[in-house]
């Protein structure tokens, strides 16, 4: 089976890492630094644990995924993506995601 996965890019191995689908989603609703910033704060990871912000949207929330994986907070993944919900109550990915 072949897959669209970039071969340069790790998959994310630990289940509290953000999908692939959750990343593109992430990368469309929130991709300017300040509303990053907001969103991230509002799911309880502090400014200063916040990756700086490279321009990119799909690169940022990637690396926020392996940071995620690797435990940058506790349910980071999930109070992420309940914060995004109550942004888009209407995002079936934010708000499928958010309970899993």
């Amino acid at each position: 089976m072949h897959t669209s996965r970039d071969p340069g890019r790790p998959e994310v191995a630990h289940p509290d890492g953000l999908s692939d689908r959750e990343v593109v989603e992430l990368a469309s609703a929130y991709y300017e630094d300040g509303t990053v910033r907001s969103l991230l704060e509002r799911a309880g990871i502090r400014v200063e644990r916040q990756p700086v912000w490279s321009g990119s949207p799909l690169l940022y929330w990637r690396h926020l995924s392996r940071l995620l994986a690797l435990g940058l907070a506790v349910d980071g993944r999930q109070r992420l993506l309940r914060a995004a919900s109550s942004d888009f109550p209407g995002n079936r990915v934010f708000a499928s995601d958010a309970r899993r």
